[in-house]
């Protein structure tokens, strides 16, 4: 693979670090600030500053004029990739372009990334697509493998990015640093009608060849707090192999704060992520990075086709956000689909440490200094919360926040602690009053289950949790699957013993360098603050249907446990069993 590298700062520095760089936030003496401010203003220093400022104004922002457009709908326009920043793996993402070819270089800056490309003279047809002077039929897309990058909401547009030959994205930890790892030479823009024409073609495809169940998209939707054990569930899910799991793709994060910025309508958050969600899956499945949809009529198997092929999407930080969007355009049982919801949450004092010691210590020195002076910014947090009842306790100050601050170390901690409460806070408010649980079928029902890092990872809890998601995830088809060798449970217990994340930056917490970013005084802050949460469900983090709790509360019934070192070779002994009980 061809690797380009630069160091650069994200779209949205210049303003804040001219900010610091002169604003001089820091306590100088004032002797210092005359010798700094009689250095700035000498005539060539000026002129530096002045040319340098130009500078990033160029590359930051390029001319709106350079955007194209999508072709007419049935059309996409197929670029050659010029540039690419694939070895980056900054917490903020995205893609960089510093080259500016010609006049007619293409700019595309979705929120805070920029892709390139040049419109000189299109490149030969990718793959077997059908291409004419830089227009392809998108239908065409089928042959060829590409994924979603981004969405550009200005010209309502998809852009999708080539992968390299035998790239598998799903193996990534993040798909949204993924596709820049994996990108191959081309760039393909469609707009959202042309998708949607797509995946109705696809739809109309499936429900002539299928029957009955198969005929519905099964959806496991996978919240989370973050630093969780949500990677490590997406590993588990893969390994199952009939799991199409999607781990944090970058539309995910734009739909997310398009939604807390209310820059969208809702109506359009609802149309893209179906839209991005069932494409994405689609063209995995025609890659065959993912299992099929259905089960083949070749397979003679009753327990294999009792068993449904499920699509996994796994949130990013603000997936919060899409809460009940997606229940509202995914509900858990109509004519087209099945969605399930899993909530993944850790002990609050964790997730700040396990965040913060990878920004901080896996940073830059001038990324690390914004981290104490703009801890907000910094993290990329400066958007309204979600929860209604935390921007009310908030507000009252019912939230024990004084300690904490909000510059320094403290000031990280208070951030990322307001952001977990306000991702547990919604789950709760937008589950409330719903029925539940596993098996739950009653109308707006939404079958649901929480599960806690902590007893995730536990070893002496290990097999039984992963027992009760499979049967949460599959059905209670999965004890028969297993006995069969369907579902090989060695492999699948064995990607906890290595780190679900590895080769990522964000491998680099306190718990794999040593280096912690709380101290003692800093883990009382926090407790204090979760112990003036008013909703003693968050206070005590035992939230409703959280999994092992309450079996019977969850509807299991005698005879579908199953042990999770049984096999084939051991059929007979777990039939003896079930008599047995």
């Amino acid at each position: 693979m061809t690797t380009r590298s630069s160091y650069l700062l994200p779209p949205t520095v210049p303003r804040q670090a001219a900010m610091l760089s002169f604003g001089l936030p820091f306590p100088f003496s004032i002797s210092l600030v005359q010798e700094c401010t009689s250095f700035i203003c000498s005539p060539v220093v000026s002129l530096g500053l002045c040319l340098m400022g130009a500078f990033l104004f160029h590359q930051w922002y390029p001319s709106q004029s350079l955007k194209p457009s999508p072709p007419a709908s049935g059309g996409a326009a197929l670029y050659p990739l010029a540039w690419v920043y694939r070895n980056g793996d900054e917490w903020w993402g995205g893609l960089k372009a510093i080259q500016r070819n010609t006049s007619r270089t293409a700019h595309y800056k979705p929120l805070r990334e920029f892709l390139e490309g040049t419109f000189d003279e299109a490149e030969a047809a990718v793959g077997e697509m059908k291409e004419e002077n830089g227009v392809a039929e998108f239908s065409s897309i089928s042959k060829s493998s590409f994924i979603i990058y981004c969405l550009d909401f200005e010209t309502q547009s998809v852009v999708f990015m080539e992968m390299e030959p035998g790239a598998n994205l799903l193996e990534e930890p993040f798909m949204d640093r993924g596709v820049r790892h994996l990108a191959g030479k081309h760039v393909l823009v469609a707009s959202f009608d042309t998708v949607e024409d797509y995946l109705r073609q696809k739809e109309a495809e499936k429900q002539q060849q299928q029957v009955g169940e198969d005929k519905k998209e099964h959806i496991l939707w996978v919240w989370n707090t973050g630093r969780c054990g949500s990677t490590l569930l997406h590993r588990l899910l893969l390994t199952t192999g009939r799991v199409c799991s999607l781990s944090e793709p970058y539309w995910c994060e734009q739909l997310g704060r398009a939604r807390a910025r209310r820059q969208v309508k809702d109506a359009t958050l609802r149309r893209l992520l179906r839209l991005c969600l069932l494409t994405d899956a689609q063209l995995l499945r025609q890659a065959s990075q993912c299992p099929p949809s259905h089960t083949s009529s070749s397979s003679s198997s009753s327990s294999s086709q009792s068993l449904p092929h499920i699509i996994s999407l796994n949130m990013k930080g603000m997936g919060h956000h899409l809460l009940d969007l997606a229940l509202e355009e995914f509900p858990s049982f109509s004519l087209s689909s099945t969605s399930k919801h899993l909530y993944l949450y850790r002990d609050v004092v964790s997730v700040v440490e396990s965040l913060a010691s990878v920004f901080h210590t896996a940073s830059p020195p001038f990324i690390r200094a914004c981290l104490w002076v703009c801890p907000r910014w910094t993290l990329d947090l400066v958007i309204p919360y979600r929860s209604q009842r935390l921007q009310t306790w908030i507000k009252n100050e019912d939230l024990e926040l004084s300690p904490l601050g909000r510059v320094g170390r403290w000031g990280v901690a208070r951030e990322l602690a307001l952001a977990w409460l306000d991702s547990v806070c919604t789950w709760l408010e937008v589950m409330e009053g719903k029925e539940g649980g596993e098996g739950g079928k009653a109308e707006g029902a939404v079958e649901r289950v929480v599960l806690k890092m902590e007893d995730f990872v536990d070893s002496s809890k290990r097999n039984k949790v992963v027992e009760h998601v499979l049967v949460f995830v599959f059905g209670k088809g999965v004890g028969e699957a297993v006995m069969k060798g369907e579902i090989n449970m060695e492999k699948c217990l064995a990607v906890f013993d290595r780190h679900s994340q590895q080769g990522s930056r964000m491998q680099q917490s306190s718990n794999v360098t040593g280096k912690h970013f709380l101290t003692e005084a800093g883990q009382i802050h926090l407790r204090a603050l979760l112990s003036s949460v008013p909703d003693w469900r968050v206070r005590t983090m035992r939230l409703p249907f959280k999994l092992l709790d309450d079996e019977q509360r969850r509807g299991k019934k005698k005879g579908e446990e199953f042990e999770i070192g049984e096999g084939k070779d051991e059929k007979g002994k777990g039939e003896k069993g079930k008599k047995e009980k």
